[in-house]
């Protein structure tokens, strides 16, 4: 199947090819996901340890059992709106 992944305030096309799956997509293209908007993507299980994704727009993504670093807590929480207040 063909995927895109676009930049999440212009539209513009970040990624783009194929795979059997979009997690697969994901994980294979996983170097540079700043600024993709993923919203409502199911991510369910991916392997985003690798990946940056800053500024990246993740709001009701399925992230159940997804594989990040503790580097990208930050970065995740940001991407799905959460602030810790401490």
């Amino acid at each position: 199947m063909k995927f895109q992944i676009k930049k999440r305030f212009t539209d513009e096309v970040l990624i783009e090819g194929e795979a059997e799956s979009f997690i697969r997509f994901v994980e294979y293209n996983k170097a540079d996901l700043s600024g993709a908007d993923l919203s409502k993507a199911n991510l369910s299980g991916a392997d985003l340890s690798k990946a940056n994704l800053s500024g990246a727009n993740l709001s009701k993504a399925d992230l159940y059992g997804a594989r990040i670093q503790i580097t990208q807590t930050n970065e995740l929480l940001k991407a799905l709106k959460i602030n810790i207040i401490q």
